[in-house]
């Protein structure tokens, strides 16, 4: 489970940093591509990276569920870490 999961975070890495699908993203980064980074590294336990992912998804979403909702899995990051 754990290699599929690392197959999965190199995937949307290289899916948000390659050039052609930078072409179609806002300058700043993508909602999605951050989210779903944030929850496979959950998934990984990386709950540290995964903070962060779920913080930068939250401030470049305009949306406000999306982004309580992003808020809300990096605090559960946190959490996570403290136990």
């Amino acid at each position: 489970m754990e290699h599929y999961l690392v197959c999965n975070v190199r995937v949307a890495i290289t899916v948000a940093t390659d050039p052609i699908t930078n072409a179609y993203r806002r300058p700043q980064g993508n909602t999605l591509y951050a989210g779903i980074s944030g929850d496979l590294l959950f998934k990984l336990g990386r709950f540290a990276e995964a903070q962060t992912e779920f913080a930068r998804a939250a401030s470049l979403t305009r949306n406000a569920r999306e982004r309580d909702f992003l808020l809300g899995r990096a605090g559960a990051c946190t959490t996570a870490r403290q136990q």
